[in-house]
């Protein structure tokens, strides 16, 4: 195991493990040295480092920062590894931030707000540090990532719903793509003039991305695709499948777009999938034999306890009351 080298004079820390040389213990350490890299390049994160079931035996994740007059710019590779954020890394957090992420080359997942992103080489994601998620990284990924303070984000005068990704194929995620990755490899050796008009350049591209994706159609064209997508909803047989992500496919716009139509009606995409996901799930304790572990899972939530918590959210009683019930009844 490699200490993490420090980034004082703006060199790229890197941290290295070996399995075959490893232990529980060591694996411990791991993702305590983990924690501590993401929470001194990018903010606190729990982070779960245990790929031998895939026959890895080594990674590494190699990471530099800069903070450049309110904003700051990561650049770093890493091997697969995952991790989550919660409340309480939140509490931790002395400020809150607007992230976005450019995915250079690897896979990269982001979830928030029961909605999903799945990133690849090129795509461009902003996610929110105020809000609960986890990230997953399935193929090794460099990527370079943003920080902006919250007073940026309300400046550009956008309400977004994180996470959300840039569309690929429009011209201003390109432009801002091209810049971005220019930016990053030319901010070292700028002066103090260019850098601070490179940084204005940055936040008027990404402002412009953003902007390209919320322009609003008409009320009533709005409210008629709002009723379509909660049919859709509805009517849909799978709702453990539903995402956000699958809803903008199904309509043929873009994730943006399916949240900026929810929002124009003071609803929210990931409630809608709730709800529907719930519904199903409430109908197959009463009418199935199926574990409650099952049924969470084919409807869509991680594990037993996300169902139970959302379910008594929604109907005031835990899942198992209502399968006790059920099973007093047929007794």
């Amino acid at each position: 195991m490699r200490e993490l080298v420090s980034d004082a004079a703006g060199q790229p820390s890197v941290l290295e493990w070996d399995w075959r040389r490893g232990s529980a213990a060591g694996a411990h350490s791991i993702s305590d040295r983990w924690n501590d890299t993401f929470a001194a390049h990018h903010l606190p994160w729990s982070v779960v480092v245990d790929d031998t079931a895939a026959g890895r035996t080594r990674g590494k994740h190699r990471c530099s920062l800069r903070e450049l007059d309110g904003m700051s710019v990561v650049r770093c590779s890493c091997d697969p590894v995952s991790g989550y954020r919660s409340r309480g890394h939140i509490a931790a957090t002395a400020a809150d931030f607007i992230g976005v992420i450019l995915i250079l080359q690897g896979q990269q997942v982001i979830e928030q707000m029961d909605s999903a992103v799945s990133l690849v080489e090129g795509d461009i994601a902003i996610w929110d540090s105020s809000i609960p998620g986890r990230f997953a990284i399935g193929s090794a990924v460099t990527k370079i990532a943003l920080r902006f303070s919250r007073d940026f984000w309300k400046a550009i005068g956008v309400r977004t719903s994180a996470p959300f990704k840039l569309d690929p194929t429009a011209p201003s995620t390109a432009l801002t793509r091209a810049f971005l990755l220019a930016f990053a490899d030319t901010s070292e050796g700028l002066d103090h003039a260019s850098r601070s008009a490179a940084i204005g350049a940055t936040r008027d591209l990404i402002r412009a991305a953003v902007r390209s994706e919320t322009v609003s159609l008409p009320e009533a064209a709005q409210r008629s695709l709002y009723v379509r997508m909660i049919k859709y909803i509805e009517d849909c047989r799978d709702p453990g499948a539903l995402t956000a992500q699958s809803l903008a496919a199904a309509f043929n716009i873009s994730e943006r777009s399916v949240h900026r139509v929810f929002s124009s009606s003071n609803d929210r995409a990931g409630d809608a999938i709730r709800g529907r996901r719930l519904a199903k799930a409430k109908q197959e304790i009463w009418s199935t034999s199926q574990s409650l572990s099952r049924i969470a899972h084919d409807n869509g939530f991680s594990d037993l306890s996300h169902l139970t918590r959302s379910f008594k959210a929604m109907y005031g009683f835990p899942p198992s009351q209502l399968r006790n019930t059920k099973n007093a009844q047929e007794n």
